[in-house]
Formats: structure tokens, sequence, C-alpha cells
């Protein structure tokens, strides 16, 4: 069987698929696997064994801050077309995915069963929200008569690369690592309160702080680490994506807004506070990993799609108070020695 995955989204998102990639591995282990990611994500799939090949497209209207060529986008959707696949699985709902996997056809078109884009499916499953998203795309599986079987979000890191990274990277042997970059500005939190919360973690914790984020995040965190008194290391635009996901599974634990650093956190193993305004944390939040994760959410009722029902976004109703006690919680139930 020649399968075709698309998932040529962000790098959370395809954190979040690696589940339905094990569970797919596990049940079918014959199937001939290919998974479509723009190159950004790329590295994400790195050391994974559960596919078999990668064809690296960058959707121009999902590049973001990559390059992406209309024409090189065309002459992929052709290649693959060529193909043939048996069972192409759209993880997208949007209508312009559901689009691009018509236009490469096979014999099984799978996706969801959302008015706009399942036109372009032969077989849907029901899109809900009141389940994890990483958990809704095991669906697919469960679809082809197998109980699914995974071991939780996943990104493969090696020893090698864990100890490349601790003799290139300088940093405390204890730290805590803040992500305040988000891809939309809907998810952001005040930098103010960054600073103190940053500040409280110095001071009262004993920890020190590390910042990461995206190169185009570099001014959103100069606007926070210019207004604290306590020092900080700030990282941003100077990791690779691996070289982050080994900060962020030696660090103590990471307090994050909803993006990826937040489930990197959860596939390394590392615990973290999310903050969440408006998007669902029932939906988008950490995946359990064994840990003593923290959600903040002000928000209780949320549309279909990305926002809430309350215009402001919600993120201005948590306060540094709500992380602290957060914070402490985290820190008491995983037994993190703090002050």
């Amino acid at each position: 069987m020649n399968v075709l995955i698309l998932r040529p989204d962000h790098i959370g998102d395809m954190l979040l698929t690696t589940p339905f990639l094990s569970a797919l591995r596990k049940a079918f282990p014959e199937w001939n696997i290919t998974v479509l990611c723009g190159s950004w994500t790329f590295p994400v799939l790195e050391n994974n064994p559960n596919y078999n090949n990668v064809v690296l497209c960058n959707y121009p209207w999902l590049a973001r801050d990559a390059r992406a060529s209309w024409k090189k986008f065309f002459s992929t959707i052709v290649e693959l077309r060529l193909k043939k696949f048996d069972i192409v699985f759209n993880l997208r709902k949007a209508a312009k995915a559901a689009s691009v996997a018509r236009a490469i056809n096979g014999r099984q078109i799978w996706g969801f069963d959302v008015r706009k884009s399942a036109w372009a499916h032969t077989h849907t499953i029901p899109y809900r929200t009141d389940c994890h998203i990483a958990d809704l795309y095991l669906e697919f599986v469960n679809a082809q008569g197998v109980r699914p079987e995974h071991y939780g979000l996943e990104f493969c890191l090696n020893e090698e690369e864990i100890s490349d990274f601790c003799r290139k990277v300088e940093l405390p042997e204890r730290y805590v690592v803040l992500a305040p970059g988000a891809g939309y500005p809907e998810k952001l939190w005040l930098q103010s309160r960054w600073a103190e919360t940053a500040g409280f973690i110095v001071r009262e914790l004993n920890f020190p702080v590390v910042f990461t984020g995206s190169g185009t995040e570099r001014t959103l965190m100069r606007g926070i680490t210019d207004t604290m008194q306590e020092a900080a290391i700030d990282l941003t635009g100077q990791l690779s994506i691996r070289q982050a996901g080994v900060l962020v599974k030696k660090a103590q634990f990471v307090v994050s807004v909803d993006t990826a650093a937040m489930h990197i956190a959860s596939a390394v193993r590392t615990s973290v506070v999310a903050l969440f305004g408006p998007t669902n944390p029932v939906h988008w939040g950490p995946y359990p990993n064994g840990r003593a994760n923290r959600v903040l959410s002000k928000v209780t009722e949320f549309k279909l799609g990305r926002g809430s029902t309350n215009k402001s976004g919600g993120m201005e109703l948590i306060t540094v108070e709500d992380v602290k006690s957060a914070v402490y919680s985290l820190c008491d139930t995983e037994k993190i020695n703090v002050g």
C-alpha cells in the first residue's frame, strides 16, 4: 500500500502528527509511507523511524519566512499525482489544503467532514474540538479498522546531538526556558508580564531564564529583556529546531504560549506552563507526557477554528500571579528544588 500524508504546515502541527505516524506504522508495518512537509518542519522528522520517504513542498500560503516558489509547488503536485497513491491523508481542514489533496488524487482521499473541504475527500471522519487534535488524527487509523497504538508526541533526539549541543552552547546546569513568541498576534502575552515573570523566576526561584524563539521574534524578545532588571540569556533566532529540542529537553520546565516550544516540551518529556487565550487548550494544549503540565486559560467558549468568542482573545486575562501559582504548583508536583 502506497500512502501519502499531507502535513505542509508548522512545527507544532508536525509534532502533533507523530502519534498518528507511530500508530500507522505499528498497524501497517508493510505500508510505504510518504510524508509531505514544508522545509521548515523536516528537522522534526529526522531520526523518526515511522515513515519511508519525505517530499519537501513549501505551500506558498503557509511558508511564513521561508522561500516558496509557485512553480516548484505546482511541479511537485504533478509529480505526486503521477505516483497514483492508494491512500492520501489530508490532515488540514482548510479549503486550499483540500484542493491540493484532490489535485494529487489517490484511490482513497481521507480528510475531515467540514463543509469547506469535505467535497475533496472520498472518505471523511468528523472534526471535533472536544478532544485533543493529536487524538483526533488517530481516528484516521481507527477508521482503517485498527486500534491505534503510540507513545505520545515524538521528537527523536540522539545522544550525539545532545552532547554536541552541550559543547557548543554554554548554559547553566539548571535553567528555565521562556517562549513568548507565536505565529499569531492574538496568542501573545503582554511583554511587561513576561518581564515580571522572568524576574520572578530569577529572583524567587533562583533559576536563570533562557528565552527562545524564531529569528522573526528578536524584536519581541528585546522588548522583554530590555525592561528586565535581572540578567537573562536570549537565544532567539540562534538555534536550529533540533537544538531548540535539546534546550527544552534539558530545562527544568518551560513557560510558553500556544506555540512550537510547548509541543516540543510535550515531545521531549519536559514540564510546561502553557498560556492560552484565543485557542482551545482541550484541543491544542500540551499533550500528556507523564509530567506535571499546567494550562492557564480564562476563556470557556470557542469557535470551530482557532478563535474564541471574546473579542480581545483572552491572553490579557492571565495575570502574573496566575503564572506564579502555576509554576509553584508544577515545581511542587515535580519536586523541583527552588529558592
